[in-house]
């Protein structure tokens, strides 16, 4: 049923950028397709989700693969627009310099990189149990690594003004949880202790992001 509903919004959404492509003037008469008519743009999109209840269920299965990779494109924008706006956000704090912005800029920080850390010690016990989880290890370690890196850029001389440790920490935070999220999808197996974290809390997490 997901991947029916996530095949209807898909469908809606492409239709919509077909219809509004190259509109870039507001004189255009299909500029009322994207700023009105939401009532029948929700209608429609209501239809499709019950009307992809019924289509075959090879169309599903083509849709899914196809989807796989869509999806990967899609955690690189999140990345993007998530880097912009704490990049505006570290800005504005650094910008006030009181008491409150910086206490609130070292917080913010200082949680980020526990919890990324944390996330990476939760992925070294639950799925690297043995030295023969080797690609598990690697991409562990390697996430570790980055997070190194991603600090000693903020030793640079020439960096952008408005990088600093709170960037990088909420992305170290939204990576190890997408590699934690990623290593609780395979199967139980000789590197996973017990059974894993559950998926139940991934989408706990997935949807207190999806929040923020």
């Amino acid at each position: 049923v997901a991947l029916r509903f996530s095949f209807a919004t898909c469908c809606f959404f492409l239709l919509h950028f077909v219809l509004l492509f190259w509109c870039k003037k507001e004189r255009d008469v299909r500029v009322g397709l994207h700023t009105s008519l939401w009532f029948w743009k929700c209608l429609l999109w209501a239809g499709a989700l019950v009307g992809f209840l019924f289509i075959p269920g090879e169309a599903v299965f083509y849709y899914a693969n196809i989807a796989r990779f869509g999806a990967g494109l899609f955690l690189v924008f999140v990345m993007v627009e998530m880097v912009t706006w704490v990049y505006g956000i570290n800005e504005a704090l650094v910008s006030k310099d009181n008491w409150w912005s910086w206490t609130a800029l070292v917080a913010g920080s200082v949680l980020c990189f526990a919890g990324g850390l944390a996330c990476i010690g939760t992925a070294y016990y639950y799925y690297a149990k043995s030295p023969s989880c080797s690609l598990n290890l690697f991409f562990i370690t390697w996430s570790l690594v980055m997070m190194l890196a991603m600090v000693g850029v903020l030793f640079i001389p020439k960096r952008l003004e408005a990088a600093g440790l709170l960037t990088s920490g909420v992305v170290f935070l939204y990576t190890s949880y997408l590699l934690v999220s990623a290593l609780s999808s395979q199967p139980v197996n000789g590197c996973v202790r017990d059974t894993g974290m559950t998926q139940q809390w991934m989408q706990v997490g997935a949807g207190c992001s999806r929040r923020v």
